[in-house]
């Protein structure tokens, strides 16, 4: 319509703003083709930011057409003199430059006028925002004369309010004969419609509403999509790629925009898209409304959402463009500007971890403190991160062995193979001298574990001369868990005496020592068990508490508190699952089979030690790892699965083990196996070295290994009742409690160690004690045995065995050559068959403690000491053996 107005000598000036490839451009090539087919003279012109400094370049550019035409080559060139033009400099007052410059722009008028006198005239300028101030002075004087004129002229600018000259806008655009034309995005219709002509309507149905969110109607952006869609022939339905055209689109709208636009950009890629205004400001040292402003135009441009890039392609195009020297400056800035601020320390750490080097030295407790804060979320891997990076920063030596500390106990958490450098590492700075007490304490942890003792010991002298340690009750614990797990070590690193400080009796790790040295010295009353049971609710699972958990919840165990321990083991295994911390699951869980093993219930026993080893590898438990597997020993042999026992056994383990707990565990587990497959003098040595170390360790406590019960049992085995009787009573004596479960077992063997009649009182007893204690396994076995013992006696005294003589007057009835009874000969008849234990536990319903117990008696009574020797003596075909 302004153009036939113009036709008509109504002239007009039109200003075609958007933001970047927005398509004004190519709005004005198909105008200037439209004009061109009219028979309008056209002259055109492109404002350019590297010509922004020559004068008139714009209007040199316009007229140039002109110039061509001989009879105006003279009158253009001295009209447009360049010298003339730098004589007045473009800072210097307005009105002295149009004072100047008036006689200028009226002869270009005046020409102008003078050729649309002839045909009409239109003028394209395209980017007039890149226009240097001369020609936009110029182009604003023949504006404001173009109304009553043949003279059309159409601009295109930038819609970024940072590019706009305002002396243009405020004195072009209230002419009435000024117009102004904003072009907004493509709607997802327009999306579409352009996808349809690209790829096809098919596809453009498919990706058209994605590709409108994604470009932001950008018709630039939407092209370049639409072409590395075809370039990687990906499916109709798929999800967009910004692939290389699109990143080159990206950084061409960046290029064509303002610097400042562009700084911004490069600001939220390296910073990051959760940055807030006022840091990124602060940090290009720009004010924050302008980095509102430039984000603004980011988005009107497709490339944003607020101050997100809304496809990584994109924020990956201008990271990429951004110097690796610049990022880590931007990155330093920015946590240098959040650290004098007194920021969070996980909010520093976030831009010192992007910085990654050179770093001040202020920021070594920023990452510690940071990675304290990760490690206590579970974001374990971040507080490495943030340890690592400290490391790397620190030059003061004492400071380097603390993070590599801390460090290596949040890889043992992880279950990190790096953990093995970090000791390596602490053992190195600790012959340098390096270490404090409390890093030392951790090196002594992770040897200790490993088995490595020579090692230890070597530690042990070096920690014993440092400083007092910053945490004494650090120090309580580690000694206190040494004599309780680590006996072997114990007589080179004595318990401390010192008075407890003020407060420092409310340190969980302080409770923890004291309750397991009243364990150690055998004074477990109920004023130690109400400490424990605090501890337990009242300490926290972490890293530093996980071994003094395990280790009260297993005095409290000990202590035939089995429930409580079983009831506090649950509640911190639930809080363990919800760390991503298989080590600590691991421990509480072993502890948890242990406990359902002292309770009789075999299935838990043997899923929760199952699990354990399943949650970390045999050979990363190190010594401990007699814990899990004589569980899981125990469990299969009470079970009759003596194959699996095996199995289990043959499992290679640290020799070093058997210098510990866990291997005084190991050994009373093997030698209950020996008993159960019929191997009594290999059971007898393993429970005589069991005993032996425990008493030279001095760690011979109730309940811990009872290897008196199984020695005991070993010289039933071999015919020797005399001394089974002598240490099954000194274990009944030594029993904490009269509800206690050592007492139960003890009564049960002495049961097994007397004639009938005296079997019923210390059997029946037996049970009493295990139903109190909950042990439902013993349980089930003493009754049993007290079922079958009160069957045979009703049967002696209603009929005499007709399978054996009749017992003399006046003999001790476990004495070799006694007569067997029904039970007992039902057993050996299929002993003598060669059922196995197992076998015969089936056949008779009864259990395979039962079995062993027949054939010990048997075994005596016959004075044999083998199955062969049994065998031998009662063949099937003797008449003697048929049972009525």
């Amino acid at each position: 319509m302004l153009h036939q107005e113009c036709l008509q000598g109504h002239g007009a000036a039109v200003v075609v703003s958007g933001p970047v490839a927005s398509g004004k451009t190519e709005l004005l090539r198909t105008l200037e083709r439209r004009v061109r087919d009219s028979n309008c003279l056209v002259l055109d012109a492109t404002g350019s930011r590297t010509e922004r400094s020559l004068p008139f370049a714009v209007m040199a550019q316009i007229f140039q057409p002109v110039a061509d035409v001989p009879e105006y080559t003279d009158q253009v060139a001295k009209i447009i003199d360049l010298n003339r033009c730098a004589n007045v400099s473009v800072d210097a007052p307005v009105e002295e430059i149009e004072r100047y410059y008036a006689p200028v722009f009226q002869s270009l008028w005046v020409l102008l006028n003078s050729l649309a006198s002839g045909r009409p005239v239109v003028i394209f300028v395209d980017d007039v925002h890149h226009a240097d101030e001369l020609s936009t002075r110029g182009l604003l004087f023949l504006a404001r004369r173009l109304r009553f004129s043949r003279v059309l002229l159409v601009m295109t600018e930038e819609s970024d309010p940072y590019r706009q000259n305002k002396l243009f806008h405020t004195d072009l655009l209230r002419q009435r004969h000024c117009h102004r034309l904003r072009l907004a995005p493509l709607s997802r219709l327009g999306v579409t419609e352009l996808l349809t002509d690209l790829l096809g309507a098919r596809a453009a149905r498919e990706l058209g509403p994605v590709c409108h969110t994604q470009a932001g109607g950008n018709p630039l952006l939407v092209e370049a999509i639409a072409e590395d869609h075809l370039a990687l022939d990906a499916p109709e339905d798929g999800e967009l790629v910004g692939g290389e055209a699109y990143r080159e689109a990206v950084l061409a709208c960046l290029h064509r925009g303002a610097p400042l636009l562009r700084s911004v950009a490069c600001g939220i890629a390296v910073l990051g898209e959760r940055t807030e205004p006022d840091l990124l400001a602060r940090v290009l040292d720009c004010q924050e409304e302008v980095v509102r402003k430039a984000g603004e135009t980011l988005e009107t441009m497709g490339l944003t959402v607020g101050l997100r890039f809304r496809m990584a392609a994109a924020r990956d195009a201008v990271y990429d463009h951004v110097p690796a020297d610049q990022r880590h400056r931007m990155r330093l800035r920015a946590a240098t500007l959040l650290h004098d601020d007194a920021a969070p320390a996980s909010e520093i750490t976030r831009w010192l971890l992007a910085a990654g080097r050179v770093l001040p030295a202020w920021s070594v407790s920023v990452l510690r403190a940071a990675a304290e804060e990760a490690a206590r979320h579970d974001h374990v891997e971040q507080a490495i991160s943030c340890l690592d990076l400290a490391y790397r920063t620190s030059t003061d030596p004492a400071e380097r062995g603390a993070i590599v500390a801390e460090s290596t106990i949040l890889q043992w958490r992880a279950g990190s193979p790096e953990v093995g450098r970090g000791v390596t590492d602490l053992m190195a700075m600790s012959q340098e001298g390096a270490l404090t007490r409390d890093d030392t304490g951790v090196l002594l942890r992770h040897l200790l574990w490993k088995g490595d003792f020579d090692a230890a010991e070597e530690v042990l002298e070096r920690y014993e001369i440092l400083p007092s340690t910053a945490r004494p009750a650090a120090d309580r614990f580690l000694r206190a868990s040494i004599r309780y797990s680590y006996p072997r070590l114990a007589p080179g690193f004595p318990a401390r005496t010192e008075p407890v400080e003020p407060g420092g009796g409310l340190d969980p790790l302080h409770q923890a020592a004291e309750i397991i040295m009243a364990a150690l010295e055998g004074r477990v009353d109920a004023g130690v068990v109400g400490d424990a049971e605090r501890f337990l609710e009242g300490c926290r699972l972490q890293d530093t508490t996980l071994e003094p958990l395990c280790d009260v919840l297993t005095v409290l165990l000990h202590s035939d508190r089995a429930g409580t321990a079983a009831r506090w083991c649950d509640f911190h295994l639930d809080q363990a699952s919800a760390y991503r911390a298989p080590i600590w699951q691991a421990m509480l869980g072993e502890t948890r089979a242990r406990i359902a093993l002292w309770q009789g219930d075999l299935a838990s026993a043997r899923q929760h030690a199952a699990t354990a080893l399943e949650l970390l590898e045999p050979e990363r438990w190190g010594v401990r790892v007699g814990g899990p597997l004589s569980v899981l020993v125990r469990v299969a042999t009470d079970l009759g699965d003596l194959d699996e026992a095996g199995r289990l056994l043959s499992r290679p383990v640290p020799r070093t083990m058997f210098l510990s707990r866990f291997g005084l565990q190991y050994l009373y587990a093997r030698g209950r196996y020996y008993l159960a497959t019929d191997r009594a003098h290999s059971a007898r040595d393993d429970f005589e070295l069991c005993g032996e170390l425990a008493a030279r360790w001095g760690v011979d406590l109730p309940g811990l290994t009872m290897w008196r019960l199984g020695l005991a049992e070993s010289h039933l085995r071999l015919g020797d009742p005399g001394t089974a009787r002598r240490l099954a009573e000194d274990e009944l004596d030594r029993a904490p409690s009269t509800r206690s479960r050592v007492r139960g077992l003890s009564l049960r063997l002495l049961a097994a160690a007397r004639v009938p009649a005296d079997r019923v009182k210390l059997l029946s007893e037996a049970v009493r004690v295990f139903r109190a204690c909950s042990d439902r396994h013993n349980l089930a076995e003493s009754l049993a045995a007290l079922g079958e013992l009160t069957e045979l006696l009703d049967s002696d005294d209603a009929e005499p065995d007709r399978c054996a003589p009749a017992r003399p007057e006046g003999r001790d009835a476990t004495e070799p050559g006694d007569p067997l009874s029904q039970a007992e000969w039902r057993v050996a008849d299929l002993a003598a068959r060669g059922r196995s234990n197992r076998e015969i536990a089936a056949e008779l319903f009864i259990t395979v403690s039962t079995v062993e117990q027949h054939l010990t008696r048997t075994y005596r009574k016959l004075n044999v000491s083998s199955r062969a020797a049994l065998m031998s003596l009662l063949a099937p075909s003797d008449s003697t053996l048929t049972v009525s």
